[in-house]
């Protein structure tokens, strides 16, 4: 195969610009199509152009493929969201993926060249093909693995995506290969009569199935990144939920225990240990629960003197020093001592610890008896902590505890004690998360109490079910976030959920991805059978005529038969004149809705809203003013519709509302609002109209279609006494069509 002639340096050097330009455009056209999360395309439209160039010029242009492949990936590269820190580390890394795409296509060039009859036109079929395979597939096998061995090495791909990423490269490189050369060649090789033709004949059948497949793959792309984020939005809001009402529970407990002590005479260690361990069985979160009572320091030997008769050898009334031990506690005008604590095996440290000598431990238990109110310590490091999580304490103030209160405190500004709630918040993050499906996350809890000093609490990593401490600056990295604010205890708590790149990758679609290259396959197949079906059509011209224009009107119909397919979606599931859901789409909605109800135990409400005397508008003005009411009133409802409300036209002049998460009562009163308006409201030239609604709250385990039945027979009920108004069925009973109307 002989090269066009370069005949000067000017040339070569022209040429080199223009192989590095072309290859420069290519590329960052191709980086939109990244299937995510990694870094190879499903198709690398650049690696055609390298191997096109090089066959038609010379290998002489490598100098210029290699500085615009470097400089495609320097752009691409040179982002944290790839792990490059700088422009040396980036720029490093983009050479050497340059020189594997330099390689590439000299390796292509080598083993197509004396194979493929390029200067006869390539109208043969065995050089059509030889110039697809050896290019393609085979060529492209030295970037796949060179690129993909280097991107692992630099830490930019990790090494549990190295077959998705590899198999993706040389896929990529391969179908742009088969797309991209036979398109240039036909554009600028040698001889020109031999390739013009295939403009029309082989270059647009082929762009055009190339951009159908193209457009099919971005909708579903967007769709799944769609359905991605909304999945991990519902799993982060369930745990999220888990969390606090396992948190509200434990607190519970705390307020149970404050009852104990108020209304008993006295509460034995036998007794506390009791009441706790049963409380403990049903609320395992609980790291332990104290009773502290408020002890003067005139007391101080007698209380202590009285806890070793109670067979607390030894016992006396600590605090920690600078070192963070523990050392008899110094003298104070009151302390705040832990006299009873359990389970005590685990928190035996802690009996006998002054609350009072820790300055946050302080100002929360003044703040608990100043407002009555439970109240919660800054995260602290618990005296009873073995590992290295956080602790929160939850204290409730005992104001009235006949045995200890006045005896011990013998302060009018101090309550007789507090029962305390300790949590390790590690342990309850873990207990709150466990039995949920959701992997590859970062969980943070992050005392935000105080917005401009945040202070971490927990922050774990789960994946398989496990939940593994991480650094508090990892809580940064992933793509989508969760986090909502909570308060316990008068304390603000974030909760942050992120997903970790791998969260990502558990959602590679290999289905729609194979679905795209099977496509994009068929469109190299069309492509392959075309330039062999063109190149006959050199012998005989009027016959390749004829067959391209019936190629181009096959897929100019199945274009249209495309689009009209998609209209026709549209309209199955609107009503024509209102332009909302039609009766097919509205229940195919409700059966979901109450499908979600049963499983997830929620409710939904459905509204069935009758246009009253509706007939006398036709009859008196006409079916096409008739219409107009009907546009208007559906207008007038659209308007007050929540965002997560449903509406569609049930028949006629029936409609049907479904309203989420709603109750009897908000229901109604959401019903009488729509009947006030509707009746407000003028329309020309018919005047005012009424609407009558029937009202239904979904219960236990009914379908939609029982629902649906009661507001019926609610709607009915609404225009026997009267019409415009709303009634309610507040029945468990199911009647049948005929009792209901």
């Amino acid at each position: 195969m002989a090269h066009t002639e370069l005949r000067s340096e000017e040339s070569l050097i022209g040429y080199n610009v223009g192989i590095g330009v072309f290859y420069f455009g290519a590329a960052l056209v191709s980086w939109h199509l990244v299937t995510p999360p990694g870094y190879a395309t499903a198709i690398w439209p650049a690696a055609g152009v390298a191997l096109a160039m090089m066959l038609l010029y010379g290998t002489r242009l490598w100098p210029g493929l290699l500085i615009g492949a470097t400089l495609a990936n320097l752009s691409h590269l040179y982002d944290p969201a790839f792990g490059t820190t700088s422009l040396h580390q980036s720029l490093l890394i983009a050479f050497g993926l340059g020189v594997a795409a330099t390689l590439q296509a000299l390796a292509g060039h080598w083993l197509v060249r004396p194979r493929v009859d390029l200067d006869g036109g390539l109208v043969d079929s065995t050089s059509i093909m030889r110039l697809m395979l050896l290019g393609g597939p085979l060529a492209c096998l030295v970037s796949a693995s060179l690129s993909v061995a280097l991107l692992i090495g630099a830490g930019i791909i990790p090494p549990y995506d190295l077959l998705f990423n590899w198999v993706s490269w040389w896929a990529g490189d391969a179908i742009g290969v088969m797309l991209i050369v036979p398109l240039i060649l036909i554009w600028l090789a040698q001889p020109r009569e031999a390739w013009e033709a295939r403009k029309s004949g082989v270059a647009m059948p082929v762009v055009a199935a190339f951009s159908i497949v193209l457009a099919i793959y971005l909708v579903e792309i967007d769709e799944h990144e769609e359905l991605t984020a909304a999945r991990f939005e519902n799993q982060a809001e369930f745990l999220g939920n888990s969390l606090e009402k396992k948190i509200q529970r434990n607190l519970e407990v705390v307020y149970s225990l404050q009852g104990l002590f108020e209304t008993a005479e006295s509460v034995e260690p036998a007794e506390f240990q009791e009441y706790v361990d049963r409380a403990l069985q049903r609320n395992s979160g609980i790291h332990a629960l104290s009773w502290n009572p408020v002890v003067a320091r005139a007391y101080r030997k007698n209380f202590e003197a009285t806890m070793q008769a109670q067979g607390y050898a030894g016992f006396t009334i600590t605090e920690r020093n600078a070192d963070g031990e523990l050392v008899p506690a110094g003298a104070r005008e009151f302390h705040v001592v832990v006299q009873h604590i359990e389970p005590l095996e685990r928190n035996r440290k802690a009996l006998g610890f002054d609350l009072f000598s820790d300055t946050q431990r302080k100002e929360a238990l003044r703040s608990a008896h100043v407002t009555g109110e439970l109240t919660g310590t800054a995260p602290i490091d618990l005296v009873q902590e073995s590992g290295s999580q956080a602790g929160v304490l939850f204290f409730l103030p005992v104001e009235r505890y006949p045995s200890a209160s006045r005896q011990l405190a013998a302060a009018a500004d101090l309550p007789s004690g507090y029962v305390v709630g300790v949590f390790r918040i590690g342990s309850l993050l873990m207990e709150a998360t466990e039995g949920s499906g959701m992997n590859n996350v970062i969980l943070g809890l992050t005392d935000v109490d105080n917005a401009a000093r945040p202070m971490p609490l927990a922050h774990y990593r789960r994946d398989q079910g496990r939940m593994l401490p991480v650094e508090d600056e990892v809580i940064d990295d992933g793509a989508m976030r969760w986090q909502k604010t909570y308060g316990f205890g008068k304390r603000n708590w974030s909760y942050e959920i992120v997903a970790a790149p791998e969260y990502l990758s558990g959602t590679h679609l290999w289905t729609l991805w194979g679905v795209f290259v099977t496509g994009l396959m068929f469109t190299i197949a069309l492509s392959t059978f075309l330039l062999i079906l063109s190149g006959r059509a050199i012998i005989d011209q009027g016959r390749a005529d004829q067959l391209a224009r019936e190629i181009a009107e096959r897929e100019a119909v199945e274009f249209k038969l495309h689009l009209t397919n998609e209209r026709l979606e549209i309209i199955a599931s609107t009503d024509e004149l209102t332009q909302i859901y039609n009766r097919r789409a509205i229940e195919e909605v409700g059966a979901k809705l109450g499908a979600e109800a049963r499983r997830y135990k929620t409710s939904f409400a459905v509204l069935l809203l009758d246009i009253d005397h509706f007939k006398n508008v036709n009859d008196q003005w006409g079916h096409k003013t008739g219409d107009l009411v009907l546009k208007e009133f559906t207008n007038s409802i659209r308007e007050a519709l929540r965002d997560v409300d449903e509406f569609g036209r049930w028949g006629g002049e029936e409609f049907m509302i479904l309203a989420r998460n709603s109750g009897i009562d908000e229901a109604a009163e959401f019903a009488g609002r729509l009947v006030a308006m509707v009746a407000n409201r003028l329309i020309e030239p018919v005047g005012r109209i009424t609407t009558s609604i029937g009202v239904a709250v979904s219960r236990d385990v009914e379908t939609f279609d029982e629902v649906v039945l009661r507001a019926d027979r609610a709607l009915y009920t609404a225009k026997r006494n009267g019409r415009n108004r709303v009634e309610v069925d507040k029945t468990t009973a199911l009647p049948s069509r005929k009792q209901a109307t």
